[in-house]
């Protein structure tokens, strides 16, 4: 997918990363039953838009309504760390790293 904001233009997705893509395809492929509890998506929102940095900062999103909101809030936040929010996305780097957490 190619999306245009403020005149950039920004490519992600399996007709641009292709040989990610085939990878992740085997994988699913593989693990059929476990793929259907994951999805695949770009991040362009969080990076690029916003300006999140995934070291310093993680989302924590809830249910309102028929919405999911999202706010992202310094890793450590002490008001956030408190409640209760299981690990709904991650990040991989040699490590994984929770950069969502979402209330069950």
């Amino acid at each position: 997918m190619t999306a245009n904001q403020a005149g950039k233009t920004h490519e992600y997705g399996p007709e641009v990363d292709k040989e990610f893509f085939n990878a992740l395809q085997m994988v699913v492929e593989k693990y059929p039953d476990v793929a259907r509890k994951y999805a695949v998506r770009s991040r362009h929102l969080e990076l690029e838009t916003l300006g999140i940095d995934f070291t310093k900062q993680h989302g924590v999103s809830r249910v309102e309504d028929n919405r999911i909101v999202t706010e992202f809030v310094d890793n450590g936040d002490l008001t956030i760390a408190g409640s209760h929010h299981a690990c709904c996305e991650w990040y991989y780097d040699g490590r994984w790293h929770c950069i969502f957490q979402c209330r069950e």
